[in-house]
């Protein structure tokens, strides 16, 4: 099932699973998650905002926006990143390092606390 981004969002560029994004960045951001096994949605609305960031990371509950350059003002989630192509460029082995770190955290959390008996 293809992921529905924003209406009216011209999707041109694949990456090499084909799936469609809206800009080559996009497409080379989804390789590199999808090569360390970062589960993401592309384009999730967000509810509260009503705007749609780039990737949706439901483990942590958090996106990620990019832009070529930072805008003025922009609508974004309160629990968005918003980063240039640039500045991403610089960081991407560390952004996918801090995600891949703090999915494990939250998976180590949730295993302890599901193995824990409450003691009366």
């Amino acid at each position: 099932m293809k992921r529905e981004g924003p209406p009216n969002c011209s999707k041109r560029f694949p990456d090499s699973h084909g799936e469609l994004y809206r800009s080559t960045w996009e497409a080379e951001v989804s390789d590199l998650l999808k090569g360390v096994g970062c589960d993401f949605e592309y384009e999730r609305r967000d509810e509260v905002t009503g705007t749609h960031p780039d990737f949706y990371f439901k483990n942590l509950a958090m996106y990620l926006e990019i832009h070529p350059v930072l805008p003025d003002q922009k609508v974004i989630p309160p629990n968005c990143v918003l980063t240039t192509t640039k500045e991403a460029s610089l960081v991407t082995a560390e952004v996918l390092a801090l995600l891949d770190a703090c999915c494990y955290l939250k998976q180590k959390l949730l295993e302890e606390s599901s193995s824990t008996v409450p003691v009366s």
